[in-house]
């Protein structure tokens, strides 16, 4: 069975570390976010992602057959995603005593994804310049690749979430 899965991020723009950094796509590594805040916000959307993707995989085998994203850039959190997922089998989960099935069980898996709090070690570009002098010259050059320990904090609760949720 096909779901079209569609998030909606306007719910989650302002809130503050460790719980910024809406779901986000990787990019394809040409450009970097222009500071530090907005590598690890996006850092921290990747993860969520993720999260998402391990958990619906709790639900059965399944196939992403697409995936987009609505507003933002590399420097900005996209304002919706998008996925189209096929699962194999039905799809069910045991939550709290109730049953849920199709849709309904997809959005709790979702939003549970999304409440997870969890720290991480992780490898990111820091566009963030520090001076060096060679040769009695002082040049700014970029940190690069660090490794950083990171919160990644809640999205909100379970039906804050869900009700952000659309799936059809």
């Amino acid at each position: 069975m096909q779901y079209n899965i569609t998030i909606q991020g306007a719910s989650f723009a302002a809130l503050s570390s460790p719980s910024n950094g809406f779901i986000r796509f990787k990019s394809d590594g040409s450009t970097y976010p222009s500071s530090k805040d907005n590598v690890l916000k996006a850092e921290r959307g990747n993860r969520r992602l993720r999260n998402i993707l391990l958990r619906l995989g709790n639900l059965g085998r399944y196939d992403i057959i697409s995936q987009s994203a609505a507003g933002g850039d590399i420097n900005t959190n996209h304002t919706s995603v998008s996925l189209v997922v096929e699962f194999k089998n039905a799809v069910r989960l045991f939550d709290s005593g109730q049953v849920l099935v199709g849709g309904d069980a997809i959005k709790r898996v979702i939003a549970n994804a999304l409440t997870i709090t969890e720290t991480r070690n992780i490898d990111y570009y820091d566009p963030t310049s520090v001076d060096i002098i060679s040769n009695g010259v002082t040049k700014q050059i970029a940190k690069g690749i660090v490794i950083e320990t990171i919160d990644i904090g809640s999205l909100g609760t379970v039906s804050a979430i869900e009700s952000a949720i659309t799936i059809s």
